[in-house]
């Protein structure tokens, strides 16, 4: 998202600003020249052994800055960063210099992480609280225990078995970006061997996380993904799959070539993986993509599932100014292949246009300055609104585009407050464009703690489950009198609580509402508590330790809400649990796989603030089950060979087949109720499927399962060339986005005679097309559907493009 960023009033008239010229776009800021002068940041404190509290000397601390102002795809890069080293009193002090985010909603929310390690320790991450702010700058006794680390090491090579010198290793654990870009868990270089060495830390679960790996990243060569870190000794030798190659081309609008023009490619784990300038020929390079099949299988493992395409792209940019945000330059997404060479579309430079516009207030939300505005469906490219409710993006690729108005506190979700369709054309700018807002309802919340006094610093939230999970609304942060204000989508069931950002406090309840559009409910109160936690040992019938394992857990509250999470074990089967909601509630732990289960021995009460230590826990042998069936076919499906069952949806595998007639069996089953879904091969995506069936398993095999298959709308689809040849091998696709971003419906790939067919989900639109996975081949354009349950579409054409060499 960009933040504090907006034209000038000139031109919200429609005016081109002063200063801009074609292929240079500059954005302006409402902030005070004087807002933009840096400040100056400092932080110490000691770093000591967490056993004996004695000073550790030669520690190496090192921190960075997390700067919003420059929020955009080279954010991190953009991150001042020191280090020093720890004097003989254990002593460390770093300096950072620069501007601070002055505007817009992620005003006051810069953060400071600072990191230490030494041989022999872990490598220790901890973020700094407060957020930095003008006035907030200075930060003292920032002190930093470390425990005895693990010995990580290995030695890096190529797929020839040379060593890769040079290669950048970190330790990553998924759990910040900030942490796996600059490597606060652990980083190092390969050296002329390949050989590398790193301390980390094993048993803090909040930092290592339950799985960690190893990256190793090796510019223009390739990128490689290592699991299994703390189940050997050394790493021994890691073979670094070769990555792929884009080629491709930069052009003006006139289709001319472009020379000295830099382009780069970048993962959306955040890595910048190559770099280069076109040539006179305005043709480029990019050599060590990420691609295919190693980005799949990372994504797959991590995940526990298979990765939509979007995870598995890169995106190529072209940039003429190098001051330019990478948001606002051409840009394509590809899937690479590893080892393999693919060609990109042509990269037009010049052709972008402003677009500005102003938001119509409604009956709720009637203040708009400040409020954002999105860019399709990137939150790095958003502006802010004025006092009257314009806006203006400076630089917008041709094309049809959405504009999605949010509130500065709640930017999550596609819906926003309210959406209006674009069209650009090449260098036309666009005008007058009008965002219509929705009316919302507005809940008016204090916050308090158990002695009715007023909190300040509490977000106000809203779920749409009692558990406080999945998706949330979020409001603005408590005053001094513990007021926050929240809006909410009218005629939904929603759950209001609070939110600390500390996390040391939680919500001891919430209020159940149903608003309605305009609705105003006054006085909410909510009560915040100290969180609790649980700790324990895990053991088996036969009292021997349950030692690293993971874990589910489920917490079942007296007042019906529900709670999973999960769990690991170390070396003796203990295991801790923090930030929990008070109550009285019944805890139940079983291990994934699930051949071990039990439960506390009665419900239990947890208090504020406490920390309940629970003892061993025993847990049984689980008796597991045999469930078999059949699929019942549709109108749609009388063909039941090929289908996939998937059991349950906390994850995609194991997925088991079933059998020509469509017979499945599933081995092993614990006791309970369990979802089985049933998918086509070809598209194993969202949660849906193509049919699904619930069983109750209890204390036998379950057999003679029926699992039906629904009715969806099926398309034959034929795919040709620009000469109407038959081509093949091309997967039919469909996507819900008009631009084919997010998660897509994927048909058969085509035959000899180009005929491949797609089933598509009925009353919903839907925009028809193809997608060639080698990349030879782009689509040239789509067809909207919208087909009702059991229509076919006998014979659809669609046409593909050569892709740019």
């Amino acid at each position: 998202m960009l933040c504090g960023l907006i034209a000038g009033l000139a031109a919200m008239a429609g005016q081109v600003p002063a200063g801009e010229k074609e292929g240079l776009h500059l954005r302006f800021s409402l902030a005070k020249p004087d807002d933009d002068k840096p400040v100056e940041i400092t932080v110490s404190g000691r770093i000591t052994d967490a056993k004996t509290s004695q000073p550790i000397a030669g520690a190496l601390v090192r921190g960075f800055v997390v700067i919003w102002r420059h929020r955009g795809p080279e954010l991190l890069q953009k991150c001042p960063y020191q280090e020093t080293r720890s004097d003989r009193q254990g002593r460390y002090q770093l300096r950072f210099v620069t501007p601070l985010t002055v505007s817009g909603p992620m005003k006051g929310q810069d953060g400071l992480c600072v990191y230490a390690g030494a041989p022999g320790y872990e490598t220790l991450p901890l973020w700094v609280r407060p957020s930095l702010a003008p006035g907030k700058t200075d930060f003292a006794e920032v002190n930093l225990a470390l425990r005895a680390g693990r010995l990580v090491k290995g030695t890096v090579v190529d797929e020839q078995g040379k060593p890769l010198a040079g290669a950048v290793v970190t330790v990553q654990s998924g759990l910040s970006g900030g942490w796996a870009f600059f490597g606060a868990l652990g980083k190092a270089t390969t050296n002329g061997k390949g050989q590398f060495e790193i301390w980390c830390c094993t048993d803090r679960r909040e930092v290592i996380g339950s799985d960690p790996w190893l990256q190793v990243l090796k510019r223009g060569y390739g990128i490689g993904f290592f699991w299994d870190l703390f189940k050997k000794d050394s790493m021994g030798t890691l073979i670094v799959p070769k990555g792929g190659t884009i080629v491709g081309r930069v052009v003006d609008k006139q289709g001319k070539d472009v020379a000295g023009c830099e382009v780069l490619v970048r993962d959306v784990l955040g890595d910048e993986l190559d770099r280069t300038t076109t040539g006179k020929d305005g043709r480029y390079e990019l050599k060590g993509v990420l691609g295919e099949p190693t980005a799949v299988q990372f994504f797959t493992t991590k995940n526990r599932q298979r990765p939509e395409p979007i995870l598995t792209s890169v995106t190529v940019y072209a940039r003429r100014e190098a001051g330019m945000n990478l948001r606002d330059v051409p840009q394509y997404q590809i899937r690479a292949k590893d080892g393999r060479t693919v060609a990109g579309p042509d990269l037009v430079v010049g052709a972008e246009a402003g677009v500005s516009g102003g938001l119509v207030a409604s009956k709720t939300v009637r203040v708009l300055q400040g409020l954002m505005i999105r860019l399709d469906y990137s939150w790095d490219n958003m502006v802010e609104a004025d006092a009257d409710g314009k806006f203006r993006f400076a630089c917008v690729r041709p094309g049809k585009h959405s504009l999605t108005a949010y509130l500065p506190n709640n930017l999550r979700g596609d819906r926003g407050i309210g959406r209006t369709q674009i069209n650009v054309e090449p260098g036309k700018p666009v005008e007058n464009v009008r965002i219509e807002l929705e009316a919302l309802a507005e809940a008016r919340v204090q916050f308090l703690d158990a002695k009715a006094n007023p909190l300040e610093g509490i977000t106000a939230g809203a779920t749409w489950t009692k558990e406080g999970t999945g998706f949330w609304t979020e409001g603005t942060t408590s005053d001094k009198d513990g007021w926050a204000v929240l809006h909410l989508y009218p005629g939904q069931l929603q759950y209001v609580r609070g939110f600390d950002p500390s996390g040391a406090l939680v919500a001891e309840g919430y209020e159940q509402v149903k608003p309605q559009a305009g609705e105003v409910l006054e006085n909410l109160r909510i009560v915040m508590v100290p969180t609790a936690g649980l700790r324990g040992r895990l053991v088996t019938e036969s009292k021997q330790p349950v030692a690293d394992r993971r874990l589910l857990c489920r917490l079942d509250y007296a007042d019906g809400a529900r709670k999973g999470q999960t769990l690991a074990t170390d070396s003796s089967g203990r295991f801790e649990m923090t930030g929990l909601v008070p109550g009285i509630v019944k805890l139940v732990i079983e291990t994934d796989p699930p051949e071990l289960s039990g439960s506390a021995a009665s419900p239990l009460e947890i208090k504020p603030g406490e920390q309940k230590d629970l003892g061993d826990v025993a847990l049984k042998e689980v008796k597991l089950y045999k469930v078999s069936g059949r699929l019942v076919g549709s109108p749609t499906f009388a063909d039941l060979g090929g289908f996939k069952i998937r059991l349950g949806l906390r994850q995609w595998e194991p997925m088991l087949p079933a059998d020509a007639q469509g017979r499945f069996v599933i081995p092993k089953l614990r006791p309970g109720r369990h979802r089985l879904t049933a998918y086509l091969p070809f598209n194993l995506r969202t949660d849906r499927g193509v049919g699904h069936v619930d069983v109750n398993v209890t204390d036998k095999d379950v057999e003679d399962v029926q699992l039906p298959l629904e009715t969806l709308a099926t398309v034959h689809v034929r795919i040709v060339d620009e000469a109407g040849k038959p081509l093949e091998g091309i997967s039919a696709a469909a996507w819900w986005t008009e631009n084919h971003t997010g998660v897509f419906t994927e048909g058969t790939k085509s035959d000899k005679q180009g005929r491949a067919t797609l089933y598509l989900y009925p009353d919903q639109l839907q925009y028809v097309g193809a997608h060639d996975w080698a990349g030879k081949y782009r689509l040239q354009s789509h067809k909207e559907m919208n087909l009702k349950q059991g229509q076919v579409v006998k014979d659809h054409t669609v046409v593909m493009l050569p892709a740019p060499e």
